[in-house]
């Protein structure tokens, strides 16, 4: 059995605290999240890709969720693309 959180699983971490707490996307490289308490669990999916997280909001537009996206190593999001998600 893998370590890592199942799909569709919800899990804490403070990248996606930031966008509850922010109501704005946040992309962060393997660099980037060095020092943001990834837990290992996380980590080990991600790997050296990209995380791209976008809040999920309700109708008077408050935040009610994220949705957390990867990339693949080497690979990060086009803007096109992280409003694709964003939408």
């Amino acid at each position: 059995p893998s370590a890592a959180p199942a799909p569709g699983t919800a899990f804490a971490w403070p990248g996606g605290d930031a966008v509850m707490r922010t109501g704005r996307p946040l992309m962060l490289t393997a660099e980037e999240r060095q020092g943001r308490e990834v837990p290992p669990a996380v980590e080990r999916v991600l790997g050296p890709g990209v995380w791209l997280g976008v809040p999920i909001v309700d109708d008077r537009r408050a935040a009610i969720g994220v949705l957390q996206v990867a990339s693949p190593a080497g690979r990060t999001f086009r803007r096109e693309e992280r409003d694709i998600v964003g939408t």
